[in-house]
């Protein structure tokens, strides 16, 4: 995983944060999120047809 959130869930102290995506970076990687998730879909489906 090459991407997370440093965010905690009390930001009270000082924690290292991730710098903001680009926008073209993080529509990249909606674009990439959104063909995986039509990947699974097709293969769920897939597999609930096969089984009947």
């Amino acid at each position: 995983m090459s991407k997370s959130s440093k965010f905690e869930h009390d930001a009270a102290m000082v924690v290292g944060r991730l710098p903001i995506p680009e926008p073209d970076e993080l529509e990249q990687d909606i674009e990439k999120l959104s063909a995986w998730r039509l990947t699974l879909d097709k293969r769920l489906k897939e597999t609930a047809k096969a089984r009947g």
